[in-house]
C-alpha cells in the first residue's frame, strides 16, 4: 500500500503498480543488467544507492560490484561551488 502522502510527491499510485511485479521478482534479473555499470544520479549516493543495496541484499545478491562506478552529481556540486549562504544568494539572485 502506498501512502497517500508519497503518491502526493511522486505520482505513483495503488492501481499503477498493483499488477508489477515485486523487486525481489525481478532482482536477479535487474542485477544482470546493472552488473558492471556506472550509475549517476542527483544525491544517489545518500539515498538511491543505499535504497538499492538494502533491496539487493533482502534478495542475498551483493550489490555494487566493485567495477561499478557511482557518480553523485550532488559530490561534484559540492566540490565546485561554495554553500555559504552567501554565496548560494549569490549565485540563485
Amino acid at each position: 500500500m502506498i501512502p497517500a502522502d508519497a503518491t502526493a510527491v511522486h505520482g505513483i499510485t495503488n492501481e499503477m503498480v498493483a499488477h508489477q511485479p515485486k523487486f525481489s521478482e525481478i532482482a536477479h534479473k535487474l542485477h544482470e543488467w546493472m552488473d558492471g555499470s556506472d550509475l549517476a544520479g542527483y544525491n544517489s549516493n545518500t539515498f538511491d544507492v543505499p535504497m538499492l543495496c538494502e533491496e539487493f541484499g533482502r534478495c542475498e545478491i551483493k550489490w555494487p560490484s566493485a567495477n561499478a562506478r557511482l557518480i553523485d552529481v550532488l559530490t561534484i556540486e559540492r566540490h565546485i561551488n561554495s554553500h555559504k549562504l552567501s554565496a548560494t544568494y549569490q549565485r540563485y539572485t
